[in-house]
């Protein structure tokens, strides 16, 4: 048995109306394509085609909902705490699309969660994986000028600071990138000062685009490179683009996790 997927983060929100957000019809609106009470399926869902999810206990302060993740039963629980959410789910040995099961589950989840931060706090959510598509690519504007938004990509610091973990990054074309705590590593392919960076890593290129929006950026990231759409990179990039989008918006920004 592998180790549990557990996260805790931080919410702008109370007890209850964390709580509230795990209803249908607001699951629809942060985490899946279709739900229904404590169920959740559809192409933003990874093992998606259909309700995989059963209710095993509701209180005051936990959900708790048995996964089946493929062939194998799994558990979720969901605690709500006032301005805070622990989360965990059971796993087990196993790949899909070459990714270890518990990774896939803890890149789905942190994303999934930091969109319920957006969420109650009257934000937009960052585009959600399809799971259906091999083109992926996705367009979010963020509410910086886009020199800071290219710094935020190309500085080893300020890449650690709203990524989470350290990063570091050598920003000309042919200099090397790198995750230390366990990520990849790899190689910048190209760097356009200001409107495009390029990184190679092993399963696929990432490229990021930014040109002017008003006073902001529009930020276009797009993955190549692959034999298979690289689901679980793409659902951790996505996750990066949410907390680049809050990094560089609240004005009391602090990172999510705990």
């Amino acid at each position: 048995m592998s180790d549990p997927v557990e996260i805790r983060v931080r919410l702008p929100a109370s007890q209850e109306a964390a709580r509230r957000a795990w209803a249908p019809e607001e699951l629809r609106k942060w985490l899946a394509e279709y739900a229904e009470p404590f169920a959740f399926w559809g192409r933003h869902t990874p093992w998606g085609d259909e309700p995989r999810q059963r209710l095993l206990h509701l209180g005051d302060r936990t959900l708790r909902f048995s996964w089946k993740v493929g062939t194998e039963d799994t558990t979720v629980e969901v605690l709500f705490e006032d301005g805070a959410l622990r989360l965990s789910q059971t796993t087990f040995d196993g790949e899909e699309n070459g990714y270890p099961i518990a990774l896939v589950l803890h890149v789905f989840w942190a994303f999934a969660l930091g969109n319920l931060v957006d969420h109650l706090s009257g934000r937009p959510i960052t585009p959600r994986c399809d799971y259906t598509r091999s083109d992926l690519r996705t367009e979010v504007v963020i509410g910086a000028p886009r020199a800071e938004v290219f710094a935020s990509l190309t500085e080893s610091q300020r890449f650690s600071q709203w990524f989470g973990i350290t990063v570091e990054i050598e920003p000309y074309a042919g200099g090397r990138w790198a995750i230390p705590d366990g990520g990849p590593i790899g190689t910048v392919r190209e760097v356009e000062q200001g409107r495009r960076l390029t990184l190679q890593e092993d399963s696929c290129v990432s490229t990021w685009d930014l040109a002017d929006d008003g006073e902001g950026t529009r930020l276009t990231l797009a993955l190549s490179g692959y034999d298979r759409p690289p689901y679980t990179s793409w659902t951790g990039w996505l996750s990066a683009v949410s907390g680049l989008r809050r990094y560089h918006e609240l004005d009391d920004w602090r990172p999510i996790w705990e």
